[in-house]
């Protein structure tokens, strides 16, 4: 599948991908809901830049960031530097390595759509083997069942955004393969920086589910649906909500019965 240009785009990511309100709300609801559980140990597996595993860090968490992307992680690092917080972040394939071992592993901001649905079934088994017994995997991802209702194909002006020395304009013409459950995004970025202008051009493929199509997964690689919500931490609806966020529990039994 064709992937987000973290190389070129890494730089602004924050600007153009993270909205304002979205890390925050999906940050308390992570936070309150490990306070609760009584989750001491994460691992951050798809960190990017590092909005969830600075805030959990702050919260007290024993936290460990990673990303497939060294352009991400280098960004997360001096992040992390800046507020003298003394973190792990590590290099590695969430569909393969071997961690170790936490009490939970998250993957936001809809890093799980990049992976096909074999890549998927890949990480999902990862996951449940970097986890401790009765461990938690959180993570979002858009609803099929949205935009199977219909999104919008026409060209449109996606993002704009004036922020101190950064004008940003993002136009999106965006095709969607409901046969194929795929969400194939096309981009032409406009980031004036001062005075000078940069043009990207970025187009990546998003994999993408419905609740049904999680549940099955995830009991086949041995977790169970806790709960589900809006991106926002809200009530999920099935037909209406644009993403899923997902809290599964690993099932320590998975291979008996």
């Amino acid at each position: 599948m064709k992937n987000y240009n973290y190389k070129t785009l890494a730089k602004y990511y924050d600007l153009i991908e993270l909205e304002e309100y979205t890390p925050k709300y999906q940050n308390e609801l992570l936070s309150k809901f490990f306070k609760e559980k009584g989750v001491k140990t994460i691992l951050d597996i798809t960190c990017g830049t590092g909005a969830q595993t600075i805030y959990l860090k702050q919260q007290g968490f024993e936290i460990t960031g990673n990303d497939i992307s060294t352009y991400m992680l280098d960004i997360a690092k001096e992040k992390a530097k800046q507020q003298n917080l003394t973190i792990p972040f590590l290099n590695l394939d969430m569909r393969k390595d071997t961690i170790g071992k936490y009490d939970a592993v998250i993957s936001q901001c809809n890093s799980i759509g990049h992976l096909n649905k074999k890549d998927f079934n890949k990480a999902l088994a990862n996951i449940y083997n970097n986890l401790n017994n009765k461990g938690y995997f959180i993570f979002d991802i858009y609803n099929f069942n949205k935009y199977c209702k219909g999104t919008m194909t026409k060209k449109f002006i996606d993002t704009c955004i004036k922020k101190e020395d950064y004008k940003i304009v993002r136009i999106a013409k965006n095709k969607f393969n409901c046969k194929k459950q795929l969400l194939k995004l096309r981009q032409h970025i406009y980031i004036q920086e001062k005075r000078e202008l940069h043009v990207f051009k970025n187009n990546w493929n998003m994999q993408i589910y419905n609740a049904s199509q999680l549940n099955t997964l995830l009991q086949k690689n041995g977790f169970k649906i806790v709960n589900l919500y809006n991106r926002h931490g809200g009530e999920f609806d099935d037909k209406e909500s644009w993403f899923i966020l997902t809290i599964a529990q690993k099932n320590p039994h998975k291979n008996e019965g």
